[in-house]
């Protein structure tokens, strides 16, 4: 008798409560973490100086769902404003790491400006990511 009150319980308070898992992502220049965001994080802007960098510093993303997928494309997109202005190479598998050299997009630097990034997932709807500022 016990037993069933007790799954009863359990089962009244499933009924009440829900899970819920929000994707994250990890962003590093070269090997060192420069972000680490959620999909509701309230600030995401990243700023890189132009100066400092080098012919093979890369920027990389580690992005993190709950839904995983082993045969799904993924990639990064850029857009300045609402110009699609470059593109990760495509990776399989949802916990690949996103990479793409910095020193391409130093060419969309324009003063006070910003790239935004999103993640792609097949031809799915873009999830924005980040704003990359290049100064």
């Amino acid at each position: 008798m016990k037993l069933l009150i007790i799954v009863l319980l359990m089962l009244i308070a499933a009924r009440f409560s829900y899970a819920d898992t929000t994707d994250f992502w990890h962003v590093y220049y070269n090997q060192k973490q420069i972000g680490d965001f959620a999909e509701y994080s309230d600030s995401n802007i990243l700023t890189i100086s132009c100066s400092a960098v080098h012919d093979n510093d890369s920027l990389h993303v580690s992005y993190f769902k709950d839904a995983p997928c082993d045969d799904c494309q993924m990639h990064l997109v850029f857009y300045q404003g609402k110009d699609r202005v470059f593109e990760s190479p495509k990776v399989f598998g949802t916990f690949s790491l996103l990479s793409v050299p910095i020193a391409p997009l130093i060419r969309f630097k324009k003063e006070r400006s910003s790239l935004t990034v999103f993640y792609a997932e097949d031809n799915r709807q873009l999830r924005y990511l980040f704003n990359l500022q290049l100064r």
